[in-house]
């Protein structure tokens, strides 16, 4: 009942002292973690190129988008007796910035700041998560609820705001995908590793939404990969580059129809070490 399995059959013949057939030796290997690592290692390579790319058109595109958002701003006051004139101006800026935006979060994606690593309530982080977009969620008639564990023990070496920023696409993607009526859960629990793998802290956006399929799930990490029509298709981009700086994972699982689940794992600051899902946690 689970996703396919890509294995490696190596099959040997068995021979007696005769050279008589005995029989044939099968091995199987399994390459989920090998091909894991490829995906990882050609988004690395895209990201790479695409930040030579960045850094080249930053600079020459940002120059001119200022001076032209600068000449709107002092036109459209000056048609404030133009109501046609005005919204035109007005327009004319709000898509300077926004393409503004697309700059900065393609930077970004491209070349990562550096990481502020302290102590941190990661209680803490996701309840100004919740207090953040719980506006949205009351817009859209969407239940929000935060789940936290009972002993209070939540603390962990990450950066606050960075971290923050990357739950927070999550929480606004899930209430995006909600309908009114329907609920998104943030969720924070330990996970115990197994004996060769270190604990972790364990994150779960649950949403009762339309769901993905399993071709969209494959893709929703891909930059400018976007199912909304006003999207940019770098969020969850940015977040996956900032659960993996702080040496996470971050996964999806799906269904049509019944909500999606998007889980961020993260290092225990005690044990160290990078977190992986178990196999019974494989990504959608």
């Amino acid at each position: 009942q689970g996703a396919p399995l890509p294995v490696r059959l190596t099959a040997t013949r068995l021979s007696g002292s005769g050279n008589e057939p005995l029989g044939y030796l099968f091995a199987l290997r399994d390459l989920g973690e090998i091909r894991s690592l490829q995906r990882r290692l050609r988004q690395h390579e895209r990201l790479s190129a695409l930040g030579n790319l960045a850094a080249g058109l930053a600079h020459e595109i940002r120059n001119p988008l200022s001076s032209i958002r600068g000449y709107a701003t002092y036109l459209t006051e000056r048609l404030r007796g133009d109501p046609l004139g005005h919204a035109t101006g007005q327009m004319l800026i709000e898509e300077t910035e926004r393409l503004d935006r697309v700059l900065s979060d393609l930077l970004s994606l491209a070349r990562p700041r550096d990481l502020a690593r302290a102590p941190v309530s990661l209680g803490a982080v996701l309840s100004r998560v919740v207090a953040v977009a719980t506006p949205d969620a009351a817009a859209k008639g969407v239940h929000l609820r935060l789940s936290l564990p009972e002993d209070g023990a939540d603390v962990a070496e990450v950066d606050a705001d960075r971290l923050m920023q990357a739950v927070l696409n999550l929480v606004i993607n899930a209430i995006q995908a909600t309908d009114p009526g329907g609920e998104v859960e943030v969720a924070l629990a330990r996970r115990h590793g197994p004996e060769d793998a270190p604990d972790c802290w364990r994150i779960d956006v649950r949403d009762t939404g339309c769901g993905m399929s399993a071709a969209t799930a494959a893709q929703i990490f891909t930059p400018y990969f976007s199912t909304k029509a006003s999207g940019t298709g770098l969020g969850l981009s940015i977040a996956r580059q900032i659960v993996e700086q702080h040496g996470g994972e971050i996964s999806a699982a799906s269904l049509p129809g019944r909500g999606t689940t998007m889980t961020i794992l993260l290092p225990d600051g005690d044990s160290g070490g990078a977190c992986r899902a178990h196999p019974a946690e494989g990504a959608a």
